[in-house]
Parts: structure tokens; sequence; C-alpha cells
């Protein structure tokens, strides 16, 4: 629906999906995450039909507030939805929601609550309003902070106490997210959350504020493992090579400025995927500069470095084929190293491989009858 909400008459396809999901819902298909994906085109429904909706939905009000998550995340939605055609009804329902969020015992999920609350307090209706009638987002803010920090304080489990606020405001209270993350009680889980960070940037900034170096500072903070970075940096390459609506001369600089992070990558796999992706990105938007080159260059020198003959021979074939997409003489160039190697490495064929291994199985076989 989401990616068709322009169409025309979707507020009745939205409706007959309330409907369905209202009716047909159980554990294995939850109402409210299903909820949730239906809400965001609820903007394009007619007054009428809005409020049909917010009537099937009101009915059921129980039996969709668990997950206690997926359920804030499914009324934000529909407040969003309703903040142009129903603004005073959008305005009382957010007041019930900030109240029911207020007497959740657990504050674990309080404070992931309010965070996703405050994430999305500008995109709720009209601010002024919202912060005279509710809540500021300066007594928002300094709620969350203060919760977060008491619960980091008393509780061993720290990830899991700021993986949600971190998701909620990563984007809009960078800040904040950096006071949570300094108080994480040990290097091991400060890395993994500051992963975490970039991941969650990466996939959710809108295309016009996305912000190339501050998702690098991110990443740079992400050391303790190895794979901390990789993640975020793979997240990365697929959304710059994809995403057309990104800027790409607003994000060629920083990633130019920032390529030590790939090159850091230890595995020579992750390393080469990564390399690829911002080669077929550079390749594309910027040809004649030099960086394309660079980038060639380290692709083919860390798949050099690989020292296992059959496993450098099979990748050496995928890294042409990836390659051709956008240079074919290189891709043949690196092909015919591939299948020079081949030839010096009979043993390392698939049949010799193969015929080693049942030799192994029947030599083992053979060894049982003597035991």
């Amino acid at each position: 629906l989401p990616e068709h909400e322009d169409k025309e008459n979707i507020g009745k396809v939205v409706l007959e999906g309330i409907k369905l999901i209202m009716a047909e819902s159980d554990t294995s298909m939850p109402r409210a995450s299903m909820l949730n994906t239906f809400c965001r085109s609820m903007s394009k429904m007619t007054r009428e039909e809005m409020e049909r909706a917010l009537t099937i939905i009101d009915s059921l009000s129980e039996t969709i507030k668990y997950p206690t998550l997926d359920y804030i995340d499914a009324e934000l939605t529909l407040i969003e939805s309703m903040r142009q055609l129903m603004p005073d009804q959008a305005i009382s329902r957010l007041e019930n929601l900030y109240l029911y969020i207020c007497e959740l015992k657990d504050e674990s999920i309080r404070m992931s609550c309010l965070s996703k609350l405050l994430g999305r307090y500008a995109h709720l209706g009209d601010k002024r309003r919202i912060e005279r009638e509710i809540v500021s987002t300066v007594d928002l803010r300094n709620e969350i902070s203060i919760g977060i920090k008491r619960l980091l304080h008393t509780t061993a489990c720290h990830i899991k106490i700021v993986e949600e606020p971190i998701k909620a405001l990563v984007c809009e209270y960078p800040t904040l997210i950096d006071e949570f993350i300094r108080e994480v009680n040990t290097s091991e889980r400060r890395s993994r959350a500051y992963s975490l960070a970039a991941c969650y940037y990466v996939l959710q900034a809108e295309p016009s504020k996305f912000n190339v170096a501050y998702f690098f500072s991110l990443v740079s903070r992400a050391t303790y493992r190895n794979n901390d970075s990789v993640e975020p940096l793979t997240i990365f390459t697929d959304r710059v090579l994809y995403d057309d609506k990104l800027d790409a001369d607003a994000v060629f600089p920083p990633v130019k400025s920032n390529i030590a992070l790939f090159q850091d990558v230890e595995r020579v796999t992750d390393r080469c995927r990564l390399y690829l992706r911002l080669y077929r990105w550079a390749n594309k938007n910027f040809p004649d500069d030099t960086f394309v080159d660079h980038l060639k260059h380290e692709i083919i020198h860390s798949w050099r470095t690989i020292d296992h003959p059959t496993f450098k021979i099979q990748f050496g074939y995928f890294i042409s084929k990836e390659l051709a997409r956008v240079s074919v003489p290189s891709a043949l160039e690196l092909l015919s190293e591939c299948d020079s190697l081949k030839k010096d490495a009979i043993l390392t064929s698939s049949s010799s491989l193969s015929a080693c291994n049942e030799a192994i199985e029947l030599y083992t076989q053979s060894l049982c009858y003597l035991i």
C-alpha cells in the first residue's frame, strides 16, 4: 500500500484492509504491526473514510495494544495521518497515548515508547499546540534522558535498554544518542551501540537530510569488533548504489575522505563486496574521477591476498561478474587471471575435491571395521 498511496480511491482499499486486519489477525500476524503498515496510507483517505476506519480501530482497541512497541508505532502513524483532516481529534488521541505511555509499569518499555514519541514529535501536528497542551519537547527529552541513565545504572543488559531509543532518536536527536551510549558499561557494548546507531541512521534518514559525515562518525566509533563496522557499511553501500534520491555530489566527498573505514574491514570477501558496490556507484556518477581507478585497484589487490586457491578462484569469478556490469575489459582481465589459476591448480577443481572427499569417506569406513 505505501508504494501505491497516490492511486485513485486508495482510501477504499486502506479501509478494506483495516477491516480484514481487525477480523483475521492473530498471534502469527499481529494486528498492531500490520495496522501500522496500513495507517501510513490513511492520510490519502477522505474524512468520511477516515472516520469509518477510526470507528473500526477504536472498537477493538484493547486487542491491538500488544506488543506495546508495535501498538505505539501504529498509534503514532495513525495520528500523523489524522493531523490534516482531523487536527483536534489527532491532538486528543495523542494526549491519550501520552497518558497511556506514562502509566506503563515497565520503565524500559516506557522509555522506549517516549523515545518513539519524541522522535516523531514534529510530524504529529501543530508542534506549538502539542507542547502547550500535552508536553514540551524539553520536558520529554529530560524525562527520557533521566530514565535511560537510571536504567543503565541499575541493569546489566545495556544494549536492550538503548536499542529502541537509538532507533527512534538517531535521526532527530544525535546528541541525546551520544549521552546514552557514553553511559553503556563496556567498550564492546558501546561499540555495538554505535554500530546499531549507524545502521538505523542509514536506514531511516531522509535523502534530503542524509548526513554522510555523521554516519561515518558513528561507524568510526564502532571499532571493538570488526563486524561492528561491516554491517552499517554494507547497508550504506547498498543505499548509495540503489537509492537514486540521494545527492551523489554530497555523498562523494565524505566517502573519499573516509575510505580508510572500508580498508580496515578485516575479512577480504566483505571488503571486496563493499568496494564493488562503491566502484559501481562511483563509476556511474563520477566515471572520470581517479577514485574509480583506486577502487578497482583495491578490489583486485584485496582479491589477490586470498591464499585459499579454490576459494580464490570461485570468488574471482564472482568479482568478474560484478565488474562486468560497469567495465567489461576489467572483468575479462580478471576472468583470464582466474582461468590461469584454475589451470595451474588442478587439484583444486570441484571434481578433484569431490573425489578427495569420497576417498576420505571410503577410507574412514574401512577403518571402522578394524575397531
